[in-house]
């Protein structure tokens, strides 16, 4: 009798489980002002389920889902430096070969990336527009990306995955 509870009971637990394979042939990325989508089709979309949401959750809504997977830039605080202004945006994050750094409104910014160990491992200077970064050498783990002009200096985290 113990066994068929168990069985019945994972049986249960598989049919609540959900997956997705795609194989993905068209996608792209829409831009207006300062919004962004990036899309591919025959996406699956689902969607948290939540009974009321205020507007600021809306203006602030992010669509990350499908075979798209989320990615986050953690910004470093550098004690005593003065943040730069320009608008940087660092993908993908976690990566697995290289990241790009996207600058506007600012022509003179430099980047060193360091280990965990602050050991340097490459330098160089970043572009108004957009800049690639190999990091296809490197191991697993977490880098330090320090971005530097005009005296102004803000830090990264990078991810590396396999």
């Amino acid at each position: 009798m113990k066994k068929v509870i168990v069985i019945v009971a994972l049986m249960t637990a598989c049919f609540g489980l959900k997956a997705q394979a795609t194989f993905s042939t068209v996608g792209g990325d829409a831009v207006s002002g300062s919004a962004k989508l990036s899309y591919t089709a025959g996406q699956v979309a689902t969607q948290p389920a939540k009974t009321r949401v205020t507007n600021a959750e809306r203006l602030s809504a992010k669509l990350t889902e499908g075979v798209q997977q989320a990615y986050s830039v953690e910004e470093l605080k550098i004690e005593g430096a003065t943040p730069i202004a320009a608008d940087i945006k660092i993908y993908p994050n976690p990566t697995t070969d290289n990241i790009t750094v996207r600058v506007v409104g600012e022509s003179q910014l430099n980047y060193t990336l360091y280990d965990v160990n602050g050991r340097k491992l490459s330098n160089g200077k970043l572009q108004n527009g957009e800049t690639s970064i190999d990091m296809s050498d490197l191991a697993a783990g977490s880098y330090v990306l320090k971005v530097t002009g005009n005296g102004a200096e803000n830090g990264y985290r990078i991810n590396k995955a396999k």
